[in-house]
């Protein structure tokens, strides 16, 4: 029988002791559900309590005289010398979780499945569990009005969000330049060349979401050197490298180092532009590196980045081979760094260049056409920037006199447009003097005839007339517009 026993799960056990067990008084209902303490103190009756109970309950039973003694000696096993147990009336217990508790309900109806009990208790039991589950709903109800007021207010941050792609919680970095960097997304919304950085590379440590690096391509005086700057201000990059690039014959020298005599009869042997970004990212440090004007290198450059890039999309190390020994004086050094320490940003005009379709596939190219509020953007930082507050509307007047530059251009008026460069300068100079946004205007509308190229012999006679009137003009509205 014992045997028999032994095969049977909790469950069935407990079925065969509420037939058996609790109308010989051996157990109460309680007890067998496990609800109800034992006379012992012990918690309840387990599964070899249970066991061992029908055991003596069954052997009892078939030798008939000894049932009394047996069922005695069970009770004495599980209840101790307790006599006979009363009659109680089982009774389930109440939820012991808070309400809305929804682990606390499940605990409950787990309960009431495995053990049972009279029609009357599991109406009781069921009230419980009804009052518990009514109450959750209410909570939830109101966590999800809660939830979707939220949400509407996460909808109108959207692009901010938009732009704060790159900077997970998880990024590591330091807490200023997370917080610079933030700024200048916040700012930037009518700079959409920042804006793609952000997008692009995040904080300064952090392992770009994409495999290429970036290039930004655009018309003159849209601002690419100057957000690429300012970017990595913001960024709080360990160092900021840029290079204007050429077609010169030195300039895989430039970009790779070279041995240069040191003016006592040897060598030196120094990094370049390339070289030297990756030296102080492999020692742990941040770099970005702005390689301008990037489709007017040579073809032989173009090769030798080829190989350089391709590290960092297949594997995300920059390698590069210098020309200084390694350490065993038979082999060139070659230095590594992770990507995550090596942002690289390239830049240029739209200009009729050809480059080689290998590099580029291996860069990340973006376009970025003419836009005055995008210039009109970059005009007012560069005020904030050196402390003048007193422009008025000189940024969106500049913009225009840039858009109508670009136009004479087109049209054989002029040789070159208006650019921000230009600004700059004008800005530049009046906060060296202590001047203010009036200063700024009067020297843009100073230099605008020459800027714009009247030394050009060919467009001499357009300069003597109607350009030198279309000059005084812009001068004009720059100056009216400070005061607005």
């Amino acid at each position: 029988m014992k045997q028999d026993l032994n095969k049977l799960n909790q469950s069935e056990l407990r079925t065969l002791a509420r037939e058996n067990l609790v109308p010989a008084g051996i157990l109460t209902a309680g007890q067998v559900r496990g609800t109800e303490s034992l006379a012992g103190g012990q918690r309840y009756a387990t599964v070899s309590d249970l066991r061992n109970a029908l055991a003596d309950f069954y052997e009892g039973a078939v030798i008939g005289g000894h049932f009394d003694a047996a069922a005695s000696a069970n009770r004495a096993a599980l209840r101790g010398v307790d006599p006979e147990p009363t009659a109680a009336k089982p009774e389930l217990p109440k939820p012991t979780a808070p309400a809305g508790d929804i682990a606390g309900a499940l605990k409950t109806i787990q309960d009431a499945i495995a053990t049972g009990g009279t029609s009357a208790e599991t109406e009781a039991e069921l009230a419980s569990i009804r009052e518990v589950v009514g109450e959750t709903a209410k909570r939830i109800t109101t966590t999800e009005g809660n939830v979707n007021a939220i949400t509407r207010k996460v909808d109108a941050l959207t692009p901010l969000v938009d732009l704060l792609t790159a900077a997970p919680a998880t990024l590591t970095g330091k807490p200023a330049a997370r917080a610079k960097l933030a700024a200048s997304a916040a700012s930037s919304a009518g700079c959409p060349i920042t804006a793609q950085l952000v997008k692009t590379y995040g904080i300064a440590g952090q392992r770009a979401l994409g495999k290429r690096a970036l290039a930004a391509f655009g018309p003159p005086s849209c601002g690419k050197s100057y957000a690429v700057r300012k970017f990595a201000q913001a960024n709080g990059y360990d160092h900021y490298l840029e290079h204007g690039c050429t077609d010169n014959m030195t300039e895989l020298a430039t970009c790779k180092g070279q041995a240069k005599p040191d003016g006592k009869g040897g060598w030196l042997i120094v990094d370049g532009i390339v070289s030297d970004a990756v030296r102080k990212a492999a020692s742990g440090e941040t770099v970005l590196l702005f390689l301008d004007e990037f489709p007017r290198l040579s073809p032989v450059v173009h090769e030798w980045l080829l190989t350089f890039l391709t590290g960092g999309v297949t594997s995300g190390t920059y390698r590069v081979t210098t020309e200084c020994p390694d350490p065993t004086g038979r082999a060139l050094e070659v230095l590594e760094c992770p990507a995550e320490n090596l942002h690289i940003v390239f830049a240029g005009n739209l200009e009729a260049r050809p480059m080689p379709a290998a590099t580029w596939s291996r860069i990340r190219p973006v376009r970025f056409e003419f836009n005055k509020a995008h210039v009109e953007h970059i005009a007012a930082s560069m005020l904030t920037e050196r402390g003048i507050t007193d422009g008025g509307q000189l940024p969106k007047a500049f913009a225009e006199v840039v858009d109508d530059s670009r136009h004479q251009v087109n049209n054989a008026a002029a040789a070159y447009p208006v650019t921000m460069r230009d600004f700059e300068d004008a800005a530049e100079l009046a906060a060296n003097n202590g001047q203010g946004g009036k200063a700024v205007a009067n020297e843009l509308s100073e230099m605008l005839r020459d800027v714009v190229g009247c030394w050009n012999p060919d467009l001499q006679g357009a300069h003597t007339g109607e350009m030198d009137k279309t000059v005084r003009k812009w001068g004009d509205r720059l100056k009216a517009a400070v005061n607005k």
